[in-house]
């Protein structure tokens, strides 16, 4: 038996020179998967586009998170770095991120051009993935009080959003709960 919360649907390419598309029509044998380990996809949210990596989605599951490059393909070369290559296929590879972290509240993701922000609450940690990588952003001090109210905030809604002003990511709990407001 077989889990379907770890795979991405697609539909065909959009080509500016062609007479016609296919971005109406899905087939079931249209997807990907990602990793068996990350439990199912909670979020998928396009970071931006890079001169070097082209266009990258994320997809952050309850454990893990994968990118996802559109278009193209990774390539190691002989030095052992990736690089990326022009690929006909919608979805052309997919990387684990490093670290290991997910999200178990979808609505704690926030992005803010190419910067993706999102809690933890299995291991306690506010996380922000950018160009340069993954970054646990709760280690800046808050690291102990991230990891204490992740038992608490568990079962609760969250809420999050980018401060575009003073580039600081904001997460709330429902205020219909009981529980304390946590903002950072």
């Amino acid at each position: 038996q077989k889990r379907i919360g770890d795979r991405i649907y697609f539909s065909g390419i959009a080509r500016p020179d062609a007479d016609r598309t296919f971005l109406n029509s899905v087939s079931a044998l249209d997807y990907k998967e990602t990793s068996d380990n990350g439990g199912d996809i909670q979020k998928l949210i396009m970071t931006s586009t890079t001169d070097i990596y082209g266009q990258v989605m994320l997809a952050i599951a309850e454990t893990n998170t994968t990118s996802i490059y559109l278009g193209e393909t990774l390539v190691r070369d002989k030095d052992g770095n990736m690089q990326t290559t022009a690929s006909s296929a919608v979805i052309g590879g997919m990387s684990e991120v490093r670290g290991m972290y997910g999200t178990a509240h979808r609505m704690s993701v926030a992005a803010y051009q190419g910067v993706v922000c999102w809690y933890d609450v299995n291991k306690g940690a506010v996380v922000q993935y950018s160009s340069n990588g993954m970054k646990v952003i709760s280690d800046l001090g808050m690291s102990n009080y991230f990891r204490t109210m992740a038992d608490f905030v568990r079962p609760l809604n969250l809420a999050a959003t980018i401060n575009r002003r003073y580039n600081q990511y904001h997460i709330t709990i429902d205020s219909d709960s009981d529980r304390p407001v946590l903002l950072a």
